[in-house]
């Protein structure tokens, strides 16, 4: 919805409560047509109303004009920037018993904005400026990826769902000896990656262990049991198996100890080349169940038993989301976090009620690198190209890209460009400023932003508010909106949002 449009609305309860205070009959009907320049706004009375006047800020201006007669009044004691009425006009139409009011607001309201409207340039131009100022680059992580769509998705897409669940106990043969080390864990079909046994320094009972090497079933590979602080003597066994490839917790215990990071799946959750051959093209589920077979059948299983634990769902395609290593582009939003949180400090942007402030601040204040690269075919490409040697060039355009390859390689190359689109938030994220046709266009951005208030659901507060904070800050170093009101929702029977 357009900011003039909202603006209306706003007006439209203004005037509808402030009636009573200059109208002493009642409404007939209200009428609106709004057009690309102005908006009429028709109130049938069913006599002539006694008039009094309200103020609005300055740039909207309210005109109101009772037709067929040209006398003019202006607001006696009203400073000129803040002159809401310029003309009231009144006649009582021929062998009819109402007025018409004709309130017509000043303020243009802008053709409606759709969000994958061809406006790359601009979102081309945000992307190189943040490339530039290194607050954008491409690195290979960890991500959530969604082997349904076959592409990363943010934390704040994933659905964490608690769920009836079996926890395993598998043994891993010590090297050298005829003990064994046994672990517990909730996906067997991962062990096709582990590259280490973690045990936690102050857990006594391992000591002995640390340093030595253990066989992982099936796999034959040889591995290391290390100490580090992830492990908890509490949960499990104590002893925690490592696969950097497919857990995120893993995947920092395998950074700090600098141990070997194996893909065991596909990008659409099937076993790939780095499992035995028995197991390459199974789905993982698939997966899990031959080897827990496998497991039994050679000793290796222990026991199994029932808990329940959170599982990690897509919120679009409802599969389980699989920890994925692979090269995406990101946000440094822990840099971008800081305004963000200064400008709610400093009550420059408030949240009513005053608590949301507290899951705001929760979420800024753990921010993570926000992945912005998704893997599908809708969406604003991002302006970045590839040369011979996959040095990469992030440009406006195609032709500013060639540009700098020639000036890079001294010869005119072929590029191809980076396939991935923008994450829909990152759009989102610019909608208060880009609408209004920043960078080119000022005349609108100086008029109306920021903006006075933020209307929103508590479920879009990640999603959307703080990143139109960050962006705006960024960009504009200035808050988007004075005053974020959060409303509830509504929901049916199951929890399911209902949309209208």
């Amino acid at each position: 919805m357009s900011r003039g449009v909202v603006k209306l609305f706003i007006y439209l309860m203004v005037i509808t409560i402030s009636l009573p205070l200059w109208a002493k009959n009642t409404i007939n009907s209200v009428r609106v047509w709004p057009s690309p320049d102005s908006t009429r706004v028709v109130f049938d009375l069913n006599d002539k109303p006694d008039f009094s006047y309200f103020m609005l800020k300055n740039p909207s201006r309210l005109v109101i004009d009772l037709e067929n007669t040209s006398e003019l009044k202006t607001l006696p004691g009203v400073p000129p920037k803040h002159q809401i009425v310029s003309k009231l006009r009144y006649s009582k139409p021929k062998n009819k018993q109402s007025v018409r009011l004709v309130f017509e607001l000043s303020a243009p309201i802008k053709p409606v904005v759709f969000a994958l409207a061809p406006t790359g340039p601009y979102k081309n131009r945000l992307v190189v400026d943040l490339y530039n100022k290194k607050l954008i680059y491409k690195d290979k992580k960890l991500v959530n990826w969604d082997t349904v769509l076959k592409t990363a998705i943010s934390d704040l897409e994933v659905d964490q769902r608690e769920v009836n669940s079996k926890i395993y106990y598998i043994q891993y043969p010590i090297e050298g000896s005829s003990d064994f080390i046994t672990i517990a864990t909730t996906r067997p079909e991962t062990m096709l990656g582990d590259t280490a046994i973690a045990v936690n320094p102050k857990d006594d009972r391992f000591k002995h262990l640390v340093g030595k090497f253990v066989t992982v079933p099936i796999v034959g590979r040889k591995i290391k049991i290390i100490e580090d602080d992830y492990a908890d003597p509490e949960m499990g066994t104590g002893a925690l198996k490592i696969t950097p490839a497919h857990d995120f917790n893993d995947y920092e215990v395998g950074q700090r100890n600098n141990l070997e990071i194996i893909n065991i799946f596909t990008e659409g959750g099937k076993v790939n080349d780095n499992a035995p051959k028995e197991y390459i093209g199974l789905d993982r589920f698939e997966a899990r169940k031959r080897i827990l077979k496998e497991l039994k059948e050679k000793e290796f299983f222990v026991k199994e038993e029932n808990i329940k634990n959170k599982v990690p769902y897509g919120d679009r395609s409802n599969s389980i989301i699989e920890p994925f290593l692979t090269e995406q582009w990101f946000v440094d939003a822990k840099k971008l976090s800081d305004k963000a949180k200064d400008i709610v400090n400093s009550k420059k942007t408030n949240f009513f009620p005053a608590n949301w402030s507290k899951t705001y601040f929760q979420w800024m204040n753990n921010i993570e690198p926000w992945c912005i690269s998704r893997q599908l075919w809708w969406g604003h490409q991002i302006p970045a190209w590839y040369g011979p040697d996959k040095k990469i060039f992030v440009a406006i355009n195609e032709d500013e890209a060639k540009a700098e390859a020639k000036n890079f390689y001294n010869k005119e190359v072929d590029l191809i460009r980076d396939p991935d689109v923008l994450d829909t938030w990152f759009s989102s994220g610019l909608w208060p400023f880009a609408t209004l046709g920043w960078p080119d266009n000022k005349e609108y951005v100086e008029k109306f932003y920021p903006t006075s208030v933020l209307v929103t659901g508590f479920d879009i507060i990640f999603f959307w508010v703080a990143r139109m904070i960050m962006f705006g800050m960024e960009f504009l170093d200035k808050e988007p909106f004075k005053d974020i009101y959060v409303h509830a929702l509504v929901k049916d029977e199951k929890g399911c949002l209902l949309y209208t």
